[in-house]
């Protein structure tokens, strides 16, 4: 790999402050939800949620696993859903402001230096964005049909609605620099593989051509962006490193890699309860089931 022992020693305890910081906050909202979580139990739980996101077209699998994992640590799924849904509510407002305060920072200089290399690139292979286009118009209809198969099972509790009233602010308010602290951390990876070598680009141009391709995934249809994300890569997204498909692999492995394969670890040592858990639950709430009303 291209980039040096300095970059993946900082990447590995920037995963590990982004799985601190994302356990933490989970457990927090969970308590303020009136049930407790362990932070080991937290832990396995977002592990579960990477593993499912990054696997997944357009993410689908991520909050499914997410519920799985905190049903099997016991967490009723009202506390379930509340405690997630106030992690969303936090999460994607900030990301907003953080998404404004990095283009006022740092697009003027990508823009100026990266932006014609990667519109050129972009004009040469169009034939795969219409590709990518016509697989991202099926991925969320499929997206969407799935998400009415599972509605079922969370639109129908009676108590979802008091445990996200009675939230404290207390949890709500940590759950903001945690969540910071998430953005950072997953966004400084590829600056610290690249920056720590002598003939990195521009700094700004790094950090936001990264935080592009990080939060971009989140609208690609295909697992963790791929295709896309690599296409972004390999043609100057984050300035004169196209071609470089080591440091490509690198950054993919401590970015979508090692949560993954964690993430699949948990998956096989909890296999016998996710395989019994799962329809029986789902099927238990449905509108349509006996035990539903």
């Amino acid at each position: 790999m291209s980039a040096g022992w300095a970059g993946h020693a900082v990447c590995a305890a920037l995963v590990a402050c982004d799985l601190l910081a994302r356990s933490w906050r989970l457990r927090l909202l969970t308590i303020g939800a009136g049930q407790e979580l362990g932070m080991m139990d937290s832990l396995r739980t977002n592990l579960l949620a990477d593993a499912g996101a990054a696997l997944s077209p357009m993410r689908i699998a991520g909050e499914p696993a997410r519920i799985a994992g905190m049903r099997l640590a016991g967490v009723p799924l009202p506390a379930t859903l509340a405690a997630i849904t106030w992690e969303v509510t936090v999460a994607w407002p900030l990301l907003a402001v953080t998404t404004v305060i990095f283009t006022a920072l740092a697009a003027p200089a990508w823009w100026a230096t990266t932006a014609p290399l990667l519109l050129d690139r972009v004009a040469s292979g169009w034939p795969l964005l219409a590709g990518l286009m016509v697989l991202f118009i099926v991925a969320v209809i499929w997206a969407n049909r799935w998400r009415d198969r599972i509605g079922g099972g969370t639109r129908f509790v009676g108590h979802f609605g008091t445990s996200w009233r009675q939230m404290p602010p207390g949890p709500l308010l940590a759950s903001v620099p945690l969540s910071l602290i998430n953005m950072v951390a997953r966004t400084a990876l590829l600056p610290a593989l690249v920056l720590t070598r002598p003939d990195a680009p521009d700094a700004a141009v790094v950090w936001f051509g990264s935080f592009l391709l990080i939060y971009g995934q989140l609208f690609l249809p295909t697992p963790a962006g791929a295709g896309a994300v690599e296409v972004g890569f390999l043609g100057g997204a984050v300035g004169a490193l196209e071609g470089d498909v080591g440091l490509l692999l690198a950054w993919r492995w401590w970015a979508n890699g090692v949560p993954v394969v964690l993430g699949l670890i948990v998956a096989w040592q909890a296999r016998r309860q996710l395989l019994g858990w799962w329809p029986e639950r789902v099927r238990a709430v449905r509108p349509d089931s006996p035990r539903a009303g």
